[in-house]
């Protein structure tokens, strides 16, 4: 009876160690499909992005953004990249505009929308939409987050702070008074 039980104690040490091989294989070939996402996604950009974007890689925000976006398909990807960059380039010629002219807060309503609906395809069921500092915290990633600024930035030199207080004057007016209203665009 003793050496069946220290038999089981040892195939159930194995179980786990192997156990936390397949877990383990499992966030390399999630992150691996993220990379390969983010690759989709920046196509456009210069390969010096690419190649600084993943010099990140290990960091553990850094590894979770892979991760989640390891949840799409190519075909999510192509569309947000589509939409992303159909978006970006309308606001681009916006860049002369106030930022709280109704023309640029209606694009950044587009904005929040596009955010809204890529967040819900990245984590599912569980997000329930942008809150007011949710998207205050967005706003500031704009301009504070090297990568982000960088994207913005591609498409034209002083975008992301344009960006920026559009978003400001948007989640102050709009989000403040409709947050519920908002929350569920797109989702």
């Amino acid at each position: 009876l003793k050496t069946l039980s220290n038999q089981k104690k040892l195939l159930l040490k194995r179980q786990e160690e192997t156990q936390l091989i397949i877990n383990s294989i499992e966030v390399t070939m999630n992150i691996l499909a993220g990379e390969k996402n983010l690759e989709l996604l920046f196509s456009d950009m210069p390969k010096d992005f690419t190649e600084k974007l993943m010099k990140h890689k290990g960091d553990d925000a850094f590894d979770s953004m892979l991760s989640s976006l390891a949840e799409l398909s190519e075909k999510d990807i192509a569309l947000s990249k589509k939409e992303t960059d159909d978006w970006a380039f309308d606001y681009k010629s916006m860049l002369s505009d106030c930022v709280s002219s109704k023309k640029v807060q209606k694009k950044i309503k587009g904005h929040y929308i596009l955010m809204n609906r890529l967040f819900k395809k990245m984590y599912g069921d569980s997000f329930k939409g942008i809150g007011y500092n949710g998207y205050l915290i967005l706003a500031d990633k704009t301009i504070s987050e090297p990568i982000t600024k960088a994207v913005y930035d591609n498409y034209q030199i002083g975008m992301a702070e344009h960006i920026y207080e559009a978003m400001i004057i948007f989640a102050d007016k709009e989000l403040t008074h409709n947050l519920d209203e908002y929350q569920q665009l797109e989702i």
